[in-house]
């Protein structure tokens, strides 16, 4: 492929347009390590200098993203916008949906979460609307799901639309995943420096101390993993035990990075004993394997594979490719399902006919077309002010497809018309009354 992508970003969406470039080596770096050490020419892109300053480079764009990520996202104000949100009253309700609107499209997960579960402050055609203007959210199967536990569930209709932000990208991803580029073109040169100093045979004294300034640096955690059993391997396993208590306080761990981080202390207090003990890893006695055990079992992450790798010498290890092949067919089988259930909601969109209001704003009333659905004798529009509180209904007949509403009795402000039939809400609209 030769086609070097323009950018074009706006406050939605993301869109990128084919442009030819000329190939280089750059269109497709080689992620080989340069073999048996050395060092490598001044300029050429592989030497470990001009790697270095590159990871450096991508380092600080890394820091940069991050820190306007945090800026925008929810205003920088996540825990007490969902303070907010969670100590609202049905009163507050258009104050709260103005706020997560103007702070949209970067709203965390976390804070529609709790917009969600607001049910009886904010409605659902408020909640359809945050998250329309978030797309991001779509993509969170958890909050999709969520819609569906609400006082009042959110219609068909309107979770299409939500649903819909699945094909956008939102100014919030778009940072994302620029951060995303950089952080990977960070490690690709860690790792290809990483391979360099640990396989150079010119001179392995200077490589060694090398590694492990590079090592020092710390991008992620897994540096400091290697780090720490290199001071193992050197006979300083305090050494290498101080630096992974650090972790926690170097890095904002994830809660896979936090299990996977409990998983490393434990597997690295058992490797540590052994050397203690000056055993081979054929050697082991049975609190030491049912140790292993336990973190190939239950752990996470890194340690469960180094756990699995010393129990295959003893055939205790019954973490196989098999088990990421059922996990991966299973994940596949979810994204499936999730593509059928979008393609119901868009058929269920492309057949609903929408409440039109017009005027809107309005002064003196509202003319309101309806879809043509099979309205029972209970039937009837209601209104409601944007606090929530009941305003007036109107009645409507079984074929009334359009309907005059006097509102010159309503004071300026914001408005929510409800259709409902037999109880059920069918559609919600917003108006203004101006004066």
């Amino acid at each position: 492929m030769k086609h070097e992508p323009l950018r074009y970003v706006n406050q939605q969406t993301m869109t990128l347009i084919p442009n030819y470039a000329e190939y280089t080596e750059e269109s497709c770096p080689s992620n080989f390590p340069p073999g048996g050490g050395g060092i490598g020419v001044p300029g050429d892109p592989n030497d470990p200098s001009t790697r270095m300053a590159n990871m450096l480079e991508a380092k600080n764009d890394v820091t940069e993203i991050e820190t306007l990520i945090t800026q925008l996202k929810d205003g920088g104000i996540t825990n007490e916008l969902i303070t907010n949100i969670n100590g609202s009253i049905p009163s507050e309700a258009y104050e709260i949906y103005l706020d997560l609107m103007s702070k949209s499209p970067y709203l965390s997960k976390e804070v529609i979460e709790a917009a969600i579960e607001k049910d009886n402050v904010i409605p659902n055609v408020m909640l359809r609307d945050i998250m329309v203007a978030n797309p991001q959210s779509a993509k969170e199967n958890e909050l999709l799901e969520s819609l569906d536990n609400r006082l009042i569930p959110m219609p068909d209709h309107m979770k299409a639309e939500i649903w819909s932000g699945t094909e956008i990208a939102s100014a919030l991803e778009n940072l994302e995943s620029i951060k995303s580029y950089y952080t990977r073109k960070v490690s690709r040169d860690h790792r290809y420096l990483t391979q360099h100093y640990m396989t150079d045979t010119v001179d392995e004294a200077a490589s060694k101390q090398a590694l492990t300034q590079l090592l020092q640096i710390g991008l992620k955690p897994e540096a400091y993993y290697q780090l720490a059993f290199m001071h193992l391997e050197d006979g300083n396993p305090s050494m290498g035990e101080q630096l992974l208590n650090t972790i926690p306080n170097e890095f904002e761990l994830n809660s896979f990075q936090a299990a996977e981080f409990s998983s490393m202390m434990d597997y690295y207090a058992i490797r540590k004993q052994i050397q203690q003990n000056n055993q081979y890893l054929n050697n082991l006695n049975e609190t030491q394997l049912d140790d292993l055990i336990e973190i190939a079992t239950n752990g996470t992450g890194i340690a469960k594979g180094y756990a699995c790798s010393i129990l295959n010498l003893y055939g205790l290890c019954d973490f196989t490719y098999d088990n990421l092949k059922n996990s991966s067919v299973n994940g596949e089988s979810f994204a499936e399902n999730k593509a059928l259930e979008y393609k119901r909601l868009q058929k269920v969109r492309s057949a609903y006919r929408f409440v039109s209001i017009s005027p809107n704003p309005a002064t003196d009333f509202l003319t309101v077309q309806i879809p043509e659905v099979d309205l029972s004798e209970n039937a009837l529009i209601k209104i409601n002010n944007s606090d929530g509180k009941f305003i007036k209904q109107i009645k409507l007949s079984t074929q009334q497809f359009e309907t005059i509403i006097d509102v010159s009795d309503l004071l300026p402000g914001a408005y929510i018309l409800n259709l409902l039939n037999n109880g059920k809400l069918l559609e919600s609209n917003r108006f203004i009354i101006v004066e």
